[in-house]
């Protein structure tokens, strides 16, 4: 078990990964979305990892948290590392996330279910198993 302390204030809970692309890794603070259906990245993290909208497997209009539509596009990065754990060949969602500045993606419902969690809010406490 990994326990990972978040800060019980923040608004939205948010966690460390890092990613790893064609050329380099990076770090990345991610907002943990369990509404987001799939792991989303900046596309300036995405880019600077060794990745463009060339390598994506399918373009896409979304509509984000912002609420207006952006163009993005899904492509797989080969590694996201978390709570010490590795997953590989992921499918991310890549959008320029230019209205939240503070982050740098979401950490989705797609990764999310396949990790055993407890949470404790209160006291801003993630335990995985």
């Amino acid at each position: 078990m990994r326990e990972i302390r978040l800060d019980p204030s923040q608004k939205v809970p948010e966690i460390d990964a890092r990613v790893v692309g064609k050329r380099i890794s990076a770090k990345v603070h991610l907002v943990f979305d369990t509404g987001s259906g799939i792991t989303q990245l900046d596309t300036a993290i995405v880019e600077n990892i060794g990745y463009s909208a060339r390598d994506a497997e399918k373009l896409l209009r979304v509509r984000g948290a912002a609420g207006e539509p952006v163009e993005g596009y899904v492509i797989k990065v080969k590694r996201l590392a978390l709570f010490g754990l590795d997953f590989r060949d992921v499918p991310v969602l890549c959008y320029d996330f230019d209205n939240f500045p503070e982050i740098d993606g979401l950490l989705g419902f797609d990764l999310i279910r396949q990790l055993h969690l407890e949470l404790i809010g209160s006291e801003g406490i993630l335990k995985v198993f």
